[in-house]
């Protein structure tokens, strides 16, 4: 006589692993990667205990590379994704020369208070697009003192822009 029965994946789980017999039959029901959920890492040092890390660096004279061995020593600079590497290059290009655009002047985003003296003139990516807006609580990266020095960065620096929200 046939029975049969049902199992909802969270009972597999719960069962696999204890039995060979029961694992062969869990497994011609559900995959090893669903009956086995990954393990996510709690500090940088597990994701390196679990697996090998890959990606892209930036090397010292600005050059995007991937990396080509495992080393726990280096790898903590890498970058999932070239896309990634390459706007965090033109962050680091773009907080320098937004140094020179705004002098001494940083944004205070710890203030609650909506004030035009509170305003800071930023750039931002809206869907795919880049837009200028108005700010005074709200954190942007790329946020000026003016709006006139916001606007002559924006038509300098377009494309590096367009690197640091991966929009290409």
């Amino acid at each position: 006589m046939k029975k049969q029965i049902e199992l909802t994946l969270a009972q597999a789980r719960e069962i696999y692993g204890k039995s060979n017999e029961v694992d062969a039959f869990l497994l011609q029901k559900f995959s090893e990667k669903d009956l086995v959920p990954p393990k996510l890492p709690k500090t940088w040092e597990e994701l390196q205990d679990l697996k090998e890390v890959n990606g892209f660096f930036i090397t010292s004279d600005a050059t995007i590379k991937a990396d080509d061995g495992f080393d726990k020593n280096t790898d903590i600079n890498n970058f999932f994704t070239k896309q990634l590497a390459k706007s965090a290059l033109a962050m680091a290009q773009l907080s320098q020369l937004m140094a020179v655009y705004n002098g001494n002047w940083v944004p205070n985003w710890f203030s609650s208070m909506h004030t035009v003296e509170n305003t800071k003139y930023c750039i931002c990516r809206y869907n795919n697009n880049i837009e200028t807006k108005e700010y005074q609580t709200r954190w942007a990266f790329l946020a000026f003192e003016t709006a006139e020095n916001r606007d002559e960065f924006l038509k300098n620096f377009y494309p590096l822009i367009r690197d640091y929200f991966m929009l290409d």
